[in-house]
């Protein structure tokens, strides 16, 4: 989930990736390179926070994001939105695994 105190359109300048997920980091990477609008700054762990715009934030902390921020989006629902696949399908894109075909033919027919 990402977590901001702006709605999505007002997101401009910066995102804070999240350190415990390089899925969801990856996805991150992804959307913001084909929204069709300014890329947005996305700071990796170590870099400056105080002035995100938002923070992706997954796991459990994301329970407590939830009562700090005003906003929260969901990436894998903005992919299915964008690409009209299932998140598994950009799970399956960015793994380090090798899939044989008759595994990702099984998911599609699923």
């Amino acid at each position: 989930m990402y977590f901001s105190d702006l709605e999505f359109e007002d997101i401009k300048k910066q995102l804070k990736e999240d350190p415990d997920s390089r899925t969801s980091n990856l996805l991150l990477h992804t959307l913001n390179t084909h929204f069709g609008r300014p890329k947005i700054q996305l700071l990796i762990n170590g870099q400056q926070t105080e002035d995100a715009d938002g923070y992706l934030i997954i796991g459990d902390r994301a329970f407590e994001a939830e009562k700090k921020y005003r906003y929260k989006y969901d990436l894998g629902k903005i992919w299915k939105e964008a690409h009209w696949l299932p998140f598994y399908f950009f799970a399956i894109w960015v793994s380090k695994l090798k899939f044989l075909m008759t595994v990702i033919n099984h998911l599609i027919n699923a």
